[in-house]
């Protein structure tokens, strides 16, 4: 993104149970078609808790999202529980930018602020 280059970003925690997630799904669909131009850079990110990897493909096909840590690293982040992370439930998606980096912060300090711990 170059100089007064415009970028949206929305932040999620979506619901445990499948209906409120493909819900919270249909609403962020309906929130960036309504405020965020195609061309402009879209960034989503937060806790999907898509332990099934149901919504990325929603998210790509619906609003081609892609994720950044599968783009940068082949595999999506595994991230839950903050102590012994195997699902991976926080995911970061854009589009129309470029993605330099992606990292799980592991720090005491971290593991306690985490939902669960």
């Amino acid at each position: 993104m170059g100089d007064g280059a415009q970028a949206a970003v929305f932040c999620v925690h979506f619901g445990l149970l499948r209906r409120e997630r493909r819900h919270q799904t249909r609403l962020l669909q309906e929130l960036i078609a309504a405020h965020v131009p195609p061309e402009t850079a879209l960034f989503v990110a937060g806790d999907f808790n898509d332990w099934r990897h149901e919504l990325g493909e929603v998210l790509r096909g619906e609003l081609g999202l892609e994720d950044a840590s599968v783009a940068l690293t082949g595999t999506t982040g595994k991230s839950y529980p903050a102590y012994w992370p195997w699902l991976s439930l926080d995911r970061i998606y854009f589009r129309n930018a470029t993605p330099v980096g992606v990292t799980i912060v592991r720090l005491r300090k971290g593991l306690r602020l985490s939902e669960g711990v």
